[in-house]
């Protein structure tokens, strides 16, 4: 058997709360983490595919792990060509997501009455400037986007599955999915709106989560369901709302959703952002041996006697160590952690936050913490 596929059997064996043969470590990079690693700055390195890749091929070998959640990263060169007001590139370098909304707060009976249509006729003109131009502009500016989207991930992903295969690593994720409230938050309303609009509105936030998760499941379903190729489903707005509006407007659809593509048999990478510590009898209740719940800010402990039976959990360690602590803080951060989560099964070895820029971390401690799970994470 090759590495490759002894790693998937291995995760299967987590994901089913099953004894496995070790602790799965989550390869810490993502690409604006690599083009920093490798020496290129933030800016004009994610503009150019050859850099991506370059840098991809230089950071993926330094580091240990058996998957890579995700190698996708945002193209400021695609965006640009459809004059985005959703994704901005900063000064910095990195695409960012600004507050920006694409409807407004009388539009709710036109989403809720025909979703694609609106999206495509209000919302997308609203995000992409190139969508709300006349004929035959529209046309060209669309083939122009079409035409960088496919220059740059083209060559990009031929290459990266390349660079996976000789290192016997596979992406964990094939679709990436949110909960239809989030959805509404994020792209639709913001932040402000939709926090204006659960309490003006209650009665049609709910029945635009309801029109919204047809959407949402075709969104994840992209891929045939197997333990390599999970959804996944990062949940933004649970820590800033109250449990009622939680109860009645973002739990229903989101745990409808998670109901019906754990019956069609997908795996689900729930990325459980914030405190989650006022749900944790909710989570309870969701479907046995198909969830890896990633947590921010969480007893592990708490989670582990909760839920630990029920679904496999990552997480947890804060990536901020390996930046300002010492090395044996580091490890013993570790340790504390598998000491914790491992016994038993159903526990991955991941950070509480995803990396994005090299700063983020001191290599030698993450060496050093992948080192201690690779001597001391077999069962």
């Amino acid at each position: 058997m090759d590495k490759k596929q002894s790693r998937i059997d291995n995760i299967r064996k987590v994901m089913h709360m099953e004894k496995p043969d070790y602790i799965p470590i989550e390869h810490i990079i993502t690409p604006e983490m690599a083009i920093e690693y490798a020496g290129y700055h933030i800016f004009d390195g994610l503009w150019e595919t050859e850099k991506v890749i370059d840098a991809m091929r230089k950071a993926v070998p330094a580091f240990e792990g058996d998957f890579i959640r995700s190698t996708f990263y945002r193209s400021p060169r695609y965006y640009t060509s459809l004059e985005a007001k959703s994704f901005i590139q900063s000064k910095e370098g990195f695409v960012q997501h600004p507050e920006v909304h694409s409807m407004e707060d009388d539009e709710y009976d036109e989403l809720i009455a025909d979703v694609p249509a609106f999206l495509a006729g209000k919302c997308l003109p609203r995000l992409y400037k190139v969508f709300d131009k006349p004929e035959p502009y529209r046309s060209m500016a669309l083939a122009r986007g079409m035409m960088s989207l496919n220059r740059t991930f083209g060559p990009y992903n031929a290459a990266m599955g390349q660079l996976l295969e000789e290192e016997g690593l596979f992406v964990l994720t094939a679709a990436s999915a949110e909960a239809p409230f989030d959805f509404l938050a994020d792209l639709l309303r913001s932040f402000t709106g939709i926090s204006k609009d659960v309490r003006r509105m209650p009665e049609k936030v709910i029945e635009a989560c309801e029109a919204l998760l047809p959407l949402m499941i075709q969104k994840a379903v992209v891929a045939p369901p197997t333990v390599d190729a999970m959804v996944f489903m990062p949940l933004h707005m649970p820590p800033y709302i109250s449990d009622r509006v939680f109860d009645k407007m973002y739990w229903p659809t989101f745990a409808k959703m998670v109901d019906i593509l754990t019956q069609k048999g997908y795996y689900l990478y729930i990325f459980f952002e914030g405190d989650w510590t006022r749900y944790y009898d909710h989570l309870v209740t969701l479907p046995e041996k198909r969830i890896l719940g990633r947590f921010e800010y969480a007893d592990p402990k708490a989670i582990k006697d909760k839920i630990g039976d029920k679904m496999a959990l990552t997480g947890f360690y804060p990536v901020t160590l390996l930046a300002h602590g010492t090395e044996s803080e580091c490890i013993d951060k570790t340790k504390e952690l598998v000491d914790i989560l491992a016994p038993g099964g159903g526990y991955m070895f991941g950070f509480d936050k995803i990396t994005t820029t090299i700063k983020d971390i001191q290599v030698n401690h993450l060496n050093a913490v992948n080192r201690y799970i690779r001597e001391n994470g077999t069962y």
